[in-house]
C-alpha cells in the first residue's frame, strides 16, 4: 500500500512540477513524508505512532502546496503548453 501511494503521489506532484510550476518543495516534502512513514515502520517501532501520522501529514502538506502552486500558474496564465 505504500509503494502504491509513493507512485501516485510522485506522479501526481511530478506532472505538476514537470508541467506547471517547477518548484521542487512540493517533490522534497513528498519524499520527506516518506522517509518518515518507513523509519516509523522499520526502524523505531516505540515511536511508530508519533512519527508516522508526522509523516502522513507531511505528505498532505506536500499534495496541498503543490495544488496551490498549480493553481497560482493557472491563474496567472503560466500554463506551458507543449506541442
Amino acid at each position: 500500500m505504500i509503494i502504491l501511494a509513493l507512485i501516485l503521489g510522485t506522479s501526481s506532484i511530478g506532472v505538476s512540477y514537470f508541467k506547471l510550476h517547477h518548484r521542487i518543495l512540493p517533490i522534497l516534502m513528498l519524499m520527506t513524508g516518506f522517509i518518515l512513514i518507513a523509519i516509523g515502520h522499520l526502524f523505531v517501532s516505540w515511536l511508530e505512532a508519533i512519527v508516522v501520522p508526522i509523516g502522513g501529514l507531511t505528505i498532505a502538506a506536500a499534495h496541498f502546496l503543490n495544488n496551490k502552486y498549480a493553481g497560482a500558474c493557472q491563474v496567472k496564465g503560466h500554463v506551458h503548453k507543449h506541442a
